[in-house]
């Protein structure tokens, strides 16, 4: 995928499918205006030549229609076949000429709007870098999310101190407590005071106190 961003920063991704049809777009109206000229001009030749054949047939006709003298005759004959073989090239070299030009002109047409409208888009956009995309891909967390998180965790170590606490305090209540149990008491409950003191707006600069083996 590729990305783009505009004066706005808003982001548009095309992929390298997209981006081929729009670089054929200039591809073919560059190549459509190179052919086009040519492609008019045997056109209107042709024309032209159908038309002076048309004519020259029906003069041939009323000749015939008029019972002109065979010499007259073999001149409008001549005449007719002259005309034929102009309209005959004419039309030779505007089948050379739409051949050339037609494909490019039907490929062109077929291309669904679209394309040109991101090719527009593009006119006026920027690609964006890799760390850009990057970014745009997996933006930063905020300073709100950092909390939301700091705020879990220390509910977490809350839970597990509290868990501690309670069982080291039932050995002390029932008078069954070893000497270890009874630093363990001391050391979570001061674990614990600690942990309440944590600010999570100071994201992400919390020193988490460590704690109690």
């Amino acid at each position: 995928m590729n990305y783009y961003k505009n004066k706005n920063n808003e982001v548009w991704g095309y992929d390298d499918e997209h981006l081929a049809t729009v670089e054929r777009i200039g591809e073919l109206a560059l190549f459509i205006s190179e052919k086009e000229p040519a492609f008019i001009d045997a056109e209107t030749q042709l024309q032209q030549a159908l038309s002076e054949l048309n004519e020259l047939t029906v003069q041939l006709n009323q000749a015939a229609e008029n019972g002109l003298p065979e010499g007259e005759m073999d001149k409008r004959y001549q005449l007719v076949d002259a005309a034929t073989a102009r309209h005959n090239n004419a039309l030779e070299a505007f089948n050379h000429a739409e051949s050339k030009y037609q494909p490019l002109k039907e490929e062109y047409d077929a291309i669904r709007p679209v394309f040109f409208d991101i090719r527009e888009k593009l006119k006026s956009m920027k690609k964006m870098t890799a760390k850009e995309v990057e970014a745009h891909i997996n933006p930063p967390m905020s300073k709100e999310q950092h909390i939301v998180i700091a705020e879990s965790q220390k509910r977490q170590l809350l839970k597990v101190a509290r868990e501690k606490i309670d069982i080291c305090q039932d050995a002390v209540n029932l008078d069954i407590a070893t000497d270890e149990e009874k630093t363990a008491l001391t050391a979570w409950r001061k674990y614990r005071v600690l942990l309440n003191r944590i600010d999570c707006t100071d994201v992400p600069d919390i020193n988490w106190p460590e704690q109690p083996e």
